[in-house]
């Protein structure tokens, strides 16, 4: 192979692991870690960030390895799909991430249990829950991202990162109610119909405005001092945006709700970091 396919293959890799999003993650962590927990980012800190960076690249990868059929549909320029990385290529880098998380974990003392958890939890989302219920999986993610700041000190319920906790984990399933919506052509045969189009839509979209409100008033109860007016100010209209292009036809807005939410999700961070000013 040579060097400019060796950078293609890698920039490939790079995509089918979201690694901006696995970064994010990452970040996530460690912001949470110095607002919640109140100390100093010391080496083990950084190393369980990038236990989350790979557990994040996990998620999102495996989720793509079970999703080839439906992604042919709805994401046909993806990694795998598209044939710019073979599925047995993708399966051999998935399990590499995982063997790497299994020990990264053995290394960080005392050893915790919640990265075992947590990557169990993600093989499950994509393996099966997803093709069982629209409900489970759109919980089971906001759980996964929920545990990201409850990681940061370690898992000790104080109530502060508990709000924030099922804040940002509220905002993922409203997140996930759209994304559903957006990859319905291809869901269809494969997986339950989106919530917001399906039998209980009415309830659903009842509930989605609350959701959004939950999510809200959660991240801001949970924070102190400077990042109040930071969350009213800034990410106040970013959920508003939410809530107003939720009234119209779902099918065309879903991709902009869905972007709202993935740059409030970025904007945690800062808004964690400002929160100690």
């Amino acid at each position: 192979m040579t060097y400019p396919e060796s950078m293609v293959c890698l920039l490939n890799l790079l995509r089918l692991f979201r690694f901006l999003n696995a970064v994010a993650l990452a970040l996530l962590f460690l912001a949470s870690r110095f607002h919640f927990a109140q100390v100093g980012i010391e080496a083990r800190d950084y190393l369980i960030a990038f236990i989350w960076l790979l557990l994040a690249g996990f998620a999102y990868a495996i989720n793509d390895y079970y999703d080839i059929a439906i992604d042919k549909v709805n994401n046909p320029a993806r990694p795998i799909p598209s044939g710019e990385i073979s599925p047995a290529v993708a399966l051999t880098t998935i399990l590499g991430s995982a063997a790497l998380v299994l020990l990264l974990t053995y290394i960080v003392q005392p050893v915790p249990i919640w990265p075992i958890v947590v990557l169990l939890m993600a093989l499950a989302y994509s393996s099966i829950v997803r093709r069982v219920s629209a409900l489970a999986s759109n919980i089971l993610a906001g759980v996964l991202v929920a545990c990201v700041p409850l990681s940061a000190v370690d898992f000790s319920l104080s109530v502060s990162v508990l709000l924030f906790s099922i804040g940002s984990g509220l905002l993922i399933v409203a997140r996930e109610l759209q994304k559903d919506v957006l990859d319905s052509r291809g869901d269809t045969g494969h997986r339950p119909l989106a919530l917001l189009i399906g039998k209980h839509s009415v309830f659903v979209s009842a509930s989605y405005p609350v959701i959004l409100a939950a999510s809200f008033v959660l991240i801001y109860l949970s924070l102190n001092g400077g990042s109040n007016l930071y969350v009213v100010s800034i990410l106040g209209p970013l959920y508003l945006g939410m809530l107003v292009h939720f009234g119209f036809a779902k099918s065309t807005v879903a991709k902009n709700q869905v972007r709202l939410a993935k740059i409030i999700c970025y904007l945690l961070v800062p808004l964690l970091m400002l929160g100690t000013i």
